[in-house]
């Protein structure tokens, strides 16, 4: 009688719904990763691969990012395998235990009543995933669904009144440091969220006088993820290696919105935040200016404008004066690599700032409603009406204009017009069959996907060649060592292709110069029995004729194997 009891407990018509809930945005999930693959994610797929085989991040292979991301494709591939495809589908359920996992810890602090806007938020973030990537492994995007829940519940907890515990330190601190050690672009947002919830935390109620040891455990809370991820780097030994690769080189030769003069490699920080937030404000004040134009052609911008302005007036009302400053820095400080006014479908930079904005879109409405069903003085009442409508008349076209944007994509990979992801690298298989997993081998100069498809070792741990590492000499010098004493028998590269508006013919001639010295190409390349070909058609990515460098020394060794595989011909 027991179990049945709780049987028909668990199935109340609330909790089904729950459960079918769940399972839409589930199926919408599953929808959204079988939409567009981008490099910057198989980078971290790749790294993810090398983390499973043993490798160290920053001592085995090159990288400028932060490493989360990197372990969180590691551990779904222990599920997915080497399958892109497989990965995508482990990653849409990373995101929605990550989705419903924030939406739980909220509801629990709050009570549905308070949160109940939340799941349509939810909503929301599914159905214009594919509009901001969210449905890939890129750091911006997993710091917006990392960071969503952390902003939320700030906001919430300032705008009901309520304390701070240790677990919501525990929660902010665990999310928020996944975020920052995912990307380092979040550096002033993140900073500037520890210092609103301690100050909050200590000056928004009354404390005790007399000192006491938890008072410390805030910040111990805050730091202990760095400090594990610093004992991690000691022990491992690659501290250096990550400050130059993650700090340093970052700073040099990857920062591109900071007004600097050819050469200059430093960075003020004050300067850099003041710059961020000027950019802000001559976008974001354009945008606005553009409100009575009632463009719901595409309305998605200036949506968030709007609702976002009219949020901040509604605070000031209110009187709480300091949560509308740190709603106003956190839009300010989550576009520190992107633009409200001109971000688009794509802009997967823009991420954190559009989940903040629909969460303010949610909120602001749902919240507003409520007191306009209060008793309140008539020109405050005219005020609320003005933005309620203003806010609810621009969302509506938005959530249609997003609704329609996820429709298009979903029916067009139903009815195969749209193409969707696969496991068809191009030229890993050609490198697979000519050398074995013992052997030397890359493919560059920016091919992380073939990377993550090819078996044979690393000869060095910079596996691409970026404008950035092309004006270190440094870099430069270490990448020719360590390719020489391994000696990969086969380097596959493409010298003309472009990245951040140069190719290696350009920023790259030390390695070139290298290749010239060491290896050959096939193209004109003679026999005694005569000139080799390509079987395999030349298009713009395989091309075994001009992109496959051969070590000299294994040219013989290399041709055979050619040959038995069918893919050169001698005549």
């Amino acid at each position: 009688m027991e179990i049945i009891r709780k049987s028909r407990k668990w199935l109340s018509k609330k909790n089904v719904l729950i459960f079918l809930f769940v399972l839409l945005i589930g199926f919408i999930y599953f929808i959204n990763s079988l939409h567009e693959s981008y490099p910057d994610e198989f980078d971290n797929i790749m790294g993810g691969w090398y983390l499973l085989h043993g490798e160290l991040i920053y001592k085995d292979w090159f990288t400028h990012h932060g490493p989360v991301a990197y372990y969180i494709a590691g551990f779904l591939e222990i599920f997915s395998g080497q399958s892109f495809v497989r990965f995508r589908f482990f990653y849409a359920i990373f995101l929605l235990f990550l989705t419903f996992g924030g939406f739980y810890y909220i509801k629990k602090t709050f009570g549905f009543e308070k949160v109940k806007f939340y799941l349509f938020l939810i909503f929301l973030i599914a159905i214009g995933s594919t509009y901001f990537w969210g449905q890939m492994l890129l750091a911006d995007s997993l710091s917006a669904f990392l960071l969503l829940p952390v902003f939320g519940l700030i906001v919430l907890k300032a705008y009901h009144r309520e304390k701070l515990t240790n677990k919501d330190f525990i929660f902010v601190s665990a999310l928020s440091s996944m975020s920052l050690l995912s990307s380092l672009t979040y550096t002033y947002l993140i900073g500037g969220i520890y210092l609103a919830m301690v100050l909050y935390y200590f000056f928004s109620f009354e404390k005790p006088t007399k000192f006491s040891v938890g008072y410390l455990k805030p910040f111990f809370i805050l730091s202990a993820p760095f400090l594990i991820f610093l004992v991690y780097l000691l022990l491992t030994g690659s501290l250096m290696d990550f400050i130059e690769q993650g700090i340093f080189f970052n700073q040099k030769y990857y920062v591109y919105n900071y007004p600097r003069p050819e050469g200059s490699t430093f960075i003020n920080p004050i300067r850099f935040a003041i710059v961020i937030a000027q950019d802000f404000h001559n976008n974001f004040s354009s945008l606005l200016i553009g409100l009575p134009t009632f463009n719901f052609t595409f309305p998605f911008n200036i949506t968030l404008a709007v609702v976002n302005m009219s949020l901040i007036i509604y605070l000031i009302m209110k009187k709480k004066f300091v949560l509308a400053l740190f709603v106003f820095l956190s839009l300010i400080y989550s576009n520190a690599r992107s633009n409200p006014w001109t971000s688009k479908e794509t802009d997967y930079q823009s991420a954190v700032y559009m989940l903040f904005s629909l969460f303010n879109i949610c909120f602001f409405l749902t919240t507003l409603y409520e007191d306009l069903k209060k008793d309140i003085e008539y020109p405050k009442k005219v005020i609320y009406t003005f933005l309620f409508l203003i806010s609810l008349l621009y969302s509506f076209f938005t959530f249609t204009y997003l609704l329609r944007t996820f429709s298009y994509k979903a029916y067009g990979k139903y009815m195969g017009t749209q193409s969707t992801i696969y496991d068809r690298p191009k030229i890993a298989p050609i490198i697979n069959s000519i050398v074995t997993k013992n052997d030397y081998a890359l493919i560059g100069p920016f091919e992380f996907e073939e990377l993550f498809y090819m078996n044979a070792k690393l000869p060095t741990k910079y596996q691409i060649l970026i404008p950035g590492m092309g004006k270190s000499p440094e870099i430069q010098e270490e990448m020719l060592r360590e390719i020489e004493e391994t000696k990969p028998k086969v380097i596959y590269f493409d010298k003309r292709f472009h990245i951040l508006g140069s190719s290696p013919e350009m920023h790259g001639k030390f390695f070139l110069n290298y290749l010239d010295e060491k290896y050959i190409t096939l193209l004109g390349y003679t026999t005694d029995e005569g000139q080799v070909y390509s079987k395999i058609p030349i298009d713009s990515k395989v091309d075994l004729e001009t992109k496959l460098y051969i070590r000299k020394e294994n040219v013989e060794e290399i041709l055979d194997t050619l040959i038995k595989n069918n893919y050169i011909e001698i005549r």
